[in-house]
């Protein structure tokens, strides 16, 4: 894998997050503050399952349609909850899927492997 495919993991960021200030004015801080946390914690969700897709293992290494799962519930959560009428229902979906994803990557991973007896 080439360098500048390894940094283009870590520098999504930079290309996307400035589309959430625009369309999720809370990570500027304006609003009261509970649209503010929510944005921001969102946001950070986002940004954290995309970069676990991204990376590709979380406690194993993940199969494609768990990084492709991973990689909607990211981009959902930093969709701000304005821009949909059910965006609250999306940030719950979201959440919940990436944590069964997480969830069952981290409990499936941690189990012993099978002793090979011959």
């Amino acid at each position: 894998m080439t360098t500048a495919v390894k940094s283009m993991k870590f520098a999504w960021t930079a290309f996307v997050i400035p589309f959430v200030f625009v369309f999720g004015p809370g990570l500027l801080m304006v609003g009261d503050i509970d649209t503010i946390l929510l944005t921001i914690a969102m946001a950070a969700i986002g940004a954290y399952l995309i970069f676990v897709a991204f990376l590709g293992c979380f406690s194993r290494p993940l199969n494609f349609v768990n990084r492709l799962l991973l990689v909607a519930a990211g981009f959902a959560a930093q969709t701000p909850a304005g821009a949909t009428p059910i965006g609250s229902i999306i940030y719950m979906a979201d959440v919940a899927l990436g944590a069964l994803v997480l969830g069952r990557e981290y409990f499936v991973g941690r189990r012993p492997a099978a002793s090979a007896t011959v």
